[in-house]
């Protein structure tokens, strides 16, 4: 049976839309207050991930952001999902896996 898996998601910061590096540029009680702020909203197992090659569309600049990172369980729809297109991946391999063999099956053996 398959397992769920620990997925990686980047959780949006509704209070900081456009959190980047220049938010850390503060001073250490200012930085600290921030980071409270970030536990407190998306727990102490989420991470930063610094993007400082972020480039917004139309916008030959990068605009580096931070983002936040959180390991978690798939849910239920999640875990449906990956289990389906898991399975219909396997059928058409196993499809052209039929092909293959009966052409080959045909080439190397003759008709049957």
């Amino acid at each position: 049976m398959t397992k769920k898996k620990i997925i990686s998601v980047y959780s949006e910061c509704p209070d900081y839309p456009y959190l980047g590096p220049s938010d850390f540029d503060d001073t250490l009680g200012n930085v600290k207050s921030l980071i409270d702020k970030l536990i407190a909203s998306h727990g102490p197992e989420a991470s930063l991930e610094f993007d400082l090659d972020h480039h917004e569309p139309y916008d030959p600049d990068p605009s580096p952001r931070v983002r936040i990172k959180i390991s978690r369980e798939e849910t239920d729809k999640e875990f449906e999902e990956r289990v389906d297109g898991e399975m219909k991946r396997q059928d058409m391999l196993d499809k052209f896996d039929l092909i293959e063999f009966e052409r080959l099956q045909k080439k190397f053996m003759g008709e049957k």
